[in-house]
């Protein structure tokens, strides 16, 4: 009795537990932080405690930590993942467990889960038309992290504006590579074949 006692405790513990995972490097990040904060403060005023777990864009050590997160049905998860994709099994994992999660930025489009984003189309539809109001007409679209639902959303915003421009969009704009010094984007500014670049993370 007195171990069955024990056991429920512990797993009224986990109940009071919510983990902060996200794949920021840099640990002080200062929007980071005050998203931190803000998670911490309300969860301070609901009697549930935070747990952060850095995972440093590691996709398999953010996999282990869902699923440590799924197997001890903590009481919720909130995912700033590196690669929703790349952890999709571990996520319905959640889902089947029936632990509380919700993403931050980039979510996972095979299945319906709660998210919280910045309206990355509007945001990209009114820098692009920026740029096209001061004459650019050769704009680039940098996006080192294409597999990521915020930066295709903001790819759309940016046809969308060319569209709305009548400009018509060339495959070569789009470069989904980090720029290097041999990146293929220097010879077309050169050329000026690109005068704007947007670039997004």
């Amino acid at each position: 009795a007195d171990q069955d006692k024990s056991e429920k405790s512990g797993i009224d513990v986990y109940k009071k537990l919510v983990v902060l995972m996200h794949s920021c490097d840099e640990a002080y990040d200062s929007s980071l932080m005050q998203m931190t904060k803000g998670i911490q403060s309300y969860l301070k005023k609901h009697d549930y405690s935070l747990i952060i777990e850095h995972s440093n864009r590691d996709v398999e050590k953010e996999k282990e930590i869902i699923q440590s997160v799924a197997e001890k049905r903590i009481g919720g998860m909130i995912l700033f993942s590196e690669n929703p994709e790349a952890c999709r099994q571990e996520i319905l994992k959640l889902k089947e467990n029936k632990v509380p999660f919700v993403m931050v930025d980039r979510y996972i489009s095979t299945f319906p889960v709660s998210y919280v984003a910045s309206d990355n189309f509007d945001g990209a539809y009114s820098a692009a038309m920026h740029l096209i109001e001061l004459g650019h007409k050769n704009i680039a679209f940098l996006a080192s992290n294409f597999f990521l639902s915020s930066e295709k959303e903001r790819y759309q915003g940016y046809l969308k504006a060319l569209e709305y421009a009548n400009i018509t969009f060339k495959p070569e704009w789009l470069i989904k590579e980090p720029v290097t010094k041999n990146s293929k984007l220097f010879p077309m500014i050169k050329n000026g074949e690109i005068t704007a670049i947007m670039a997004v993370n």
